[in-house]
């Protein structure tokens, strides 16, 4: 009896290793988020690049044009699906792990990733007539600094006609809410650890270039950018 009451537990030594277990976890779980942030950010960068690469395949076989989106058009017109020919697997890479509502998305065919309207849509005058173009990739003065994919935002809706920004609109109006204009449109804190912060400009997002590469930019960058007035979707000249 002795030797099994020696052998046993007290209550103090299990609290203490229940304190050392817990304070283990608060250690390693800030390195585990983190390592399931950083993979996610680099399969969404992969994505977007793989996309990069079909975007520039599909402006070959159009004599240079980019993909249209469902602005003026109809649904069947969205890049999404007229990518799909262009690669292989596009349910594999159209979805962002990341994602808040990768669910619906890819329940409905639509994608967490969603075009500059610069390149996707002419700017035209009242009667249709275009006055500025940056919709053919041959055309393009930098293709490596113009910007052709976000990450969408949460706030957008889960519907086929949320496949475009309204980047033209993001300065038009000098009001100081920039920011929030972009932000219903793109999600630039997409990956972090922790939650978002109200003006979301903790974390950092991918972005996808017109030649094809993937950079990953962070949301406090971006918003310095915005609060300079700075159009940073909008190709240089």
């Amino acid at each position: 009896m002795r030797e099994q009451c020696r052998s046993a537990f007290t209550l103090l030594e299990l609290l203490a290793v229940m304190a050392v277990l817990a304070l283990l976890i608060s250690l390693l779980l800030p390195g585990l988020r983190a390592a399931r942030m950083l993979a996610g950010r680099l399969s969404c960068a992969s994505n977007l690049h793989q996309i990069g690469t079909a975007v520039i395949l599909y402006a070959q076989a159009n004599r240079g044009r980019f993909p249209e989106t469902t602005h003026g058009q109809t649904a069947d017109k969205s890049w999404i699906y007229t990518l799909a020919g262009f690669l292989q697997e596009v349910d594999a890479v159209r979805i962002c792990p990341a994602d808040a509502k990768r669910t619906e998305r890819l329940r409905e065919q639509l994608s967490s990733y969603i075009l500059n309207e610069y390149v996707a849509v002419d700017h035209a005058d009242p009667f249709g007539r275009p006055l500025k173009s940056y919709t053919n990739l041959y055309q393009l003065k930098l293709a490596s600094k113009t910007m052709t994919a976000f990450e969408i935002s949460d706030q957008a809706a889960v519907s086929i006609t949320s496949d475009h920004t309204h980047s033209r609109q993001w300065f038009s109006v000098q009001d100081g809410r920039a920011w929030d204009r972009i932000c219903r449109d793109i999600q630039p804190d997409r990956h972090r650890t922790g939650f978002s912060v109200p003006d979301q400009t903790r974390g950092s997002a991918n972005y996808l270039f017109a030649d094809a590469h993937v950079e990953t930019i962070s949301a406090a960058q971006l918003h310095q950018k915005a609060q300079a007035g700075v159009d940073f979707a909008k190709p240089p000249e």
